[in-house]
C-alpha cells in the first residue's frame, strides 16, 4: 500500500504555554509539540474531570503527558505501558512521584503474554509497531534500513492488567500499528470509554474495520484524520 503525505506543514504556536517545573523532557520540537496537542489542547477529549475511583490505562505512555493530564483531573490510579527504555525512564522521573496513584511498566500490550525481540537500541527516538507472523513475532519496520542490535520487550495483555473489580473508566491506545492486534483480539467490555490513534497502512486496517472493533462491545466511534498524514487518525469511542 502506497502512503501519501499530503498538505503544507501549517505553523505550530509549541512555545505559547507553559510546562510544569517538575515535568521531565527533552526540548525538542516532538515533545512540545505533543504537549501542546495532549495536555493544552486536549486533542483527547478528555472530560473536565475524572472521580478517584476512576482508573485509567494508557497504552503507549511515552513520557507521561497523556497520564499526567488525567490525573490533574482527579482520575484515582493510571497504569502507564512503555515499552521503549528512554521514555519509560522519564515516564518514571515525572509520574512516579505520585505513588499508589501511578503503576508505570516497561511493557508493552498484546493480545496474550509473551515475549518480543525487537529492534529498540537505547537513544532511538522513533517508535515502532509489531505484528504476529508465522515465524514469531518481530518488528514491522526497520529503523532506517540500519541493522540494530536487538532486545528484548515483554508484553502483556490488557486484560492481566485490570484491578479487582475488572473495570476502566478509559483506555488509550497510541502504540504505533499494534492497536490493530490488540482489537483485533481483545473484547472491551470492561472499559466505558477508548480513545487514541489508529495506522492505517495495510490492506484492512481502514476507519470502516476499526469501527466494526469497536461495535462489538457497543461502542460508537468519531474519527479525525490527520490533515498531513492521511494514514493516521484519532479516534473516540464512547457506549452508544
Amino acid at each position: 500500500m502506497e502512503i501519501a503525505v499530503v498538505g503544507e506543514i501549517k505553523p505550530l504556536h509549541v512555545l505559547d504555554f507553559e510546562m510544569p517545573n517538575d515535568f521531565h523532557y527533552d526540548l525538542t520540537m516532538d515533545d512540545l509539540v505533543t504537549w501542546g496537542e495532549v495536555v493544552r489542547d486536549n486533542v483527547y477529549r478528555l472530560p473536565e474531570s475524572f472521580s478517584a475511583n476512576d482508573i485509567i490505562i494508557d497504552v503507549g505512555a511515552h513520557i507521561g503527558m497523556f497520564g499526567y493530564a488525567c490525573l490533574n483531573r482527579g482520575a484515582g490510579k493510571v497504569i502507564c505501558l512503555e515499552p521503549q527504555r528512554d521514555n519509560f525512564a522519564k515516564l518514571v522521573e515525572n509520574l512516579s512521584h505520585l505513588g499508589e496513584r501511578v503503576t508505570l511498566l516497561n511493557l508493552a500490550a498484546w493480545s496474550e503474554e509473551c515475549w518480543l525481540t525487537t529492534f529498540q537500541p537505547s537513544g532511538l527516538k522513533i517508535s515502532t509497531g509489531y505484528t504476529v507472523e508465522q515465524c514469531g513475532i518481530r518488528t514491522m519496520v526497520e529503523c532506517d534500513g540500519v541493522v540494530q542490535p536487538f532486545r528484548g520487550i515483554s508484553l502483556r495483555s490488557l486484560t492481566e492488567l485490570l484491578p479487582p473489580n475488572r473495570q476502566c473508566r478509559m483506555l488509550k491506545m497510541d502504540c504505533e500499528w499494534s492497536e490493530w492486534e490488540i482489537a483485533r483480539n481483545t473484547r472491551f467490555g470492561w472499559c466505558q470509554e477508548v480513545v487514541g490513534e489508529i495506522h492505517m497502512t495495510r490492506d484492512g486496517d481502514t476507519v470502516e474495520a476499526w469501527r466494526e472493533l469497536m461495535a462489538r462491545d457497543g461502542f460508537a466511534t468519531e474519527f479525525e484524520r490527520n490533515e498531513r498524514y492521511p494514514y493516521l487518525s484519532l479516534f473516540w469511542s464512547k457506549r452508544a
